[in-house]
């Protein structure tokens, strides 16, 4: 990236290490680890995209290397995709619906009260972090088939009463699913773009990050400090 290499990362109190070899990897944890014990910090690590036969250890510990971690509410995969994602946000959203369950299926509950609680309630756990989804066919069309569960159960409309579903959504006045998140990521990325120092902002961009140039990694221990 306009030939910047990016060796760390970092939010709040979690630290992400980046390399192209094991070596570099084991150093980089090592540099890491060195730091954090001068400032008296414990960590936890878990590496996800590394190689089944690459051993790191830290004080005679063996670090734990996993496919999939849950990071900031949102699981992570070592290959980018959304479907293990997909898959336990729709489960969340169901837990959420059956728990309100009595709410959804109440015949002294206007409808206008039930659409309430499922734009305050339930879309918010199905959609949780939706600004940075990258979506399949297969993943939008799993989306879009719980929500119109969702929106039957709330309209007292099942499958036999042969009702279309664009009708059940017309009867409640609903925004589809799929353009609450399209309208949201757009949000988003805009926001971003506004704020024109933000790191983010400029890996959009396609704009490197840092001073560090072009070259084999150093082993002076800069990357501590200069990120």
């Amino acid at each position: 990236m306009n030939n910047c290499q990016i060796q760390v990362t970092m939010f709040a109190d979690d630290t992400v290490l980046l390399a192209e070899s094991e070596e570099e990897l084991k150093w980089n944890v090592e540099k890491l680890h060195e730091a954090m014990k001068k400032h008296k910090l414990s960590n936890t690590t878990v590496f996800g995209s590394v190689p089944p036969e690459c051993n790191i250890e830290i004080d005679g510990e063996k670090v734990t290397n996993v496919k999939e971690a849950v990071y900031l509410g949102v699981k992570l995969s070592e290959d980018g995709k959304m479907g293990g994602e997909m898959e336990r946000r729709i489960g969340m959203t169901m837990q959420t619906v059956g728990a309100m369950k009595k709410v959804y299926e109440s015949r002294e509950i206007s409808r206008e009260a039930k659409v309430t609680v499922f734009e305050s309630v339930t879309i918010p756990t199905l959609t949780y972090e939706c600004e940075v989804w990258v979506l399949t066919e297969r993943e939008k069309s799993r989306l879009q088939a719980t929500e119109i569960r969702m929106l039957r159960k709330i309209a007292g409309v099942s499958r036999l009463d042969h009702v279309r579903n664009e009708t059940v959504r017309e009867r409640l006045r609903l925004e589809p699913v799929l353009k609450k998140v399209e309208r949201r990521r757009k949000c988003w990325k805009e926001n971003v773009e506004t704020r024109k120092r933000s790191v983010v902002a400029k890996v959009l961009a396609g704009k490197g990050v840092g001073k560090r140039p072009e070259g084999s990694l150093g082993r002076d221990g800069e990357i501590l400090s200069e990120y």
